[in-house]
């Protein structure tokens, strides 16, 4: 996916435990350097920096980045997952 970033594009990044997904955010590529190196604005005075690959760089468990549409998208799914569940805890306790 990162071979299709170009600067002012959207990007979601996300990290995941075995737990499933555990932070997201959205930010804007303002940078790709000669060694593919990708740097991303989140809109907090904060610029993460990303191999080439997606992978954090030099952050061996740090976040990744992801398609921002197909991020939007397992959010939404694990929010209604998470809706449904607190729904039947509450059903059950009736």
């Amino acid at each position: 996916m990162t071979y299709l970033i170009k600067v002012g594009d959207e990007v979601g990044i996300a990290q995941h435990s075995r737990y499933g997904l555990t932070s997201a955010a959205f930010g804007r590529v303002v940078k790709i350097n000669g060694h593919g190196h990708i740097w991303v604005d989140t809109g907090k005075d904060l610029y993460l920096k990303f191999d080439k690959h997606g992978n954090s760089y030099r952050n061996e468990y740090g976040p990744s980045l992801r398609d921002a549409q197909r991020l939007r998208s397992e959010l939404a799914v694990e929010a209604s997952v998470w809706i449904v569940l607190v729904l039947l805890v509450l059903w059950s306790r009736l």
